[in-house]
């Protein structure tokens, strides 16, 4: 008898086995409310060289973009929102090129509106009389898409790797970085392992993503870009949804400039390091001042670099 005791009490000591399995499933429920808060900086510089005249030029660069925003979700069906209500905050990029002395910010058109998306097909501000663009409207997903994006849709164990929905991948980035327009975007799942995340039971979700596409300053040309990300996203397994991510990486590609050189065409080059942060909320969603807008929010006079001497 002693022995088994002390057997027990051994085994009593021994911390828990760890949990290697979770379905990372989408199981928003009605009465969800939850605030976002998400950055993506990046930061370096534009390098323009060669040229008929033997120009090499650099440019420092920041791009910042910001989203906050409320959210109720008034109706749910089959783990999925069909009903919500959301508020912008905040929605925008922010873009200086130092040497030109240009700032600018590039607002969303729905930043500041309360919206609401269903029941149904019906898309609109919350209260009558205010004028927002409809096809904007159409453009905005129901629930988070880098939720929908990397749900794997079975029970996975720590060490699988799935692909990510390469439609919703793209309508992550392009909700969350205003002024990037993806045309392809391929991202990798693996599940890192089961543990708590500021007191919520998290599958940690490791990402490795490739994007393409274009980002356009207002008033200036679009810029080819590829932007990587190596990360990682907790997903919280009892709200269905993602609560933070943290990943970082670059974002590379070309400008077309025209020098002061007979007007000739070059490539400025673009290196930026990329931070990408977000965090969710749960149980809390304040509209406190919340309004409907009759129309977008004006931006900063429109900026282009001039040309190159």
């Amino acid at each position: 008898m002693r022995s088994l005791a002390l057997a027990l009490a051994v085994l009593a000591s021994l911390p828990a086995l760890a949990e290697d399995k979770a379905e990372i499933k989408v199981n928003v429920k009605k009465g969800l409310k939850f605030t976002r808060t998400s950055t993506a900086k990046a930061e370096g510089k534009c390098s323009l060289g060669g040229g008929g005249g033997g120009i090499s030029l650099n440019v420092d660069i920041t791009m910042n973009a910001s989203l906050k925003s409320a959210e109720e979700v008034l109706d749910a069906k089959s783990g999925a929102p069909v009903h919500v209500r959301r508020w912008y905050q905040e929605r925008r990029m922010e873009l200086n090129l130092s040497m030109f002395g240009g700032e600018q910010t590039q607002t969303h058109p729905l930043e500041g509106a309360d919206i609401t998306l269903g029941p149904g097909d019906k898309r609109g501000p919350t209260a009558a009389g205010s004028k927002l663009d409809e096809d904007l409207l159409k453009k905005e997903p129901f629930g988070d898409p880098l939720t929908a994006a990397i749900a794997s849709g079975k029970v996975v164990s720590v060490g699988n790797t799935w692909d990510a929905d390469k439609d919703k991948t793209k309508e992550w980035l392009q909700t969350e970085f205003p002024g990037f327009d993806a045309s392809e975007a391929e991202m990798q799942c693996k599940l890192g392992e089961i543990r708590d995340k500021d007191g919520v039971k998290c599958a940690r979700v490791e990402i490795d993503l490739t994007a393409k596409g274009k980002i356009a300053a207002q008033g200036a040309p679009s810029s080819d870009v590829t932007i990587t990300l190596k990360g990682d996203v907790f997903w919280a397994l009892d709200a269905g949804i993602v609560v933070n991510v943290k990943a970082d990486g670059k974002i590379k590609g070309d400008l077309d400039v025209k020098t002061m050189n007979n007007g000739e065409e070059s490539k400025m080059k673009i290196d930026l390091t990329l931070e990408w942060r977000t965090s969710v909320k749960t149980g809390e969603a304040d509209f406190t001042g919340a309004k409907p807008v009759d129309k977008p929010k004006p931006v900063k006079p429109e900026y282009y670099p001039p040309p190159v001497r």
